[in-house]
């Protein structure tokens, strides 16, 4: 669940930082709606990373579908979440999450130096960002 937040904290900072407002029912970004090509077209053509967007807006949609499963499980079968999901899965949250999280990086060092506006970042220094899979929360086995 950690990862999926951070998924969707990374892309409404995208939205925030491009001036486009975040809607808050739904991430709003499907690849057949208006909304997605309005947003991937106020992504600045000269934006290194422009074409990573689109993966960004897949793994919103991706991740989110499993919100409900990951916080509960499936009780109607008597499944715990863990019942469900693998290590394996926990490692490609973290490996999206910090996708997502590095793009939204991206753009704001690339908003910062281009608009030459003040890094509205804390000091680095003081942070730290741990995306670690907890060993003792995960089935080992390899099913």
């Amino acid at each position: 669940m950690d990862c999926q937040y951070c998924i969707e904290i990374s892309v409404k900072s995208i939205h925030k930082i491009i001036g486009r407002k975040y809607q808050t029912n739904s991430h709003g970004l499907e690849f057949g709606h208006g909304d997605t090509q309005e947003f991937t077209n106020n992504i600045p053509a000269d934006f290194t990373h422009e074409n990573k967007v689109p993966r960004a807006i897949f793994l919103t949609q991706f991740w989110d579908t499993f919100y409900e499963l990951s916080k509960y499980g499936a009780p109607k079968v008597d499944k715990d979440p863990e019942d469900i999901f693998h290590w394996r899965d926990a490692e490609r949250a973290i490996e999206d999450a910090t996708f997502c999280l590095n793009l939204a990086f991206h753009l704001l060092d690339y908003a910062v130096d281009t608009y030459e506006i003040d890094d509205p970042r804390p000091d680095p220094s003081n942070l730290e960002l741990n995306l670690t899979i907890d060993p003792y929360s995960l089935d080992y086995e390899q099913k």
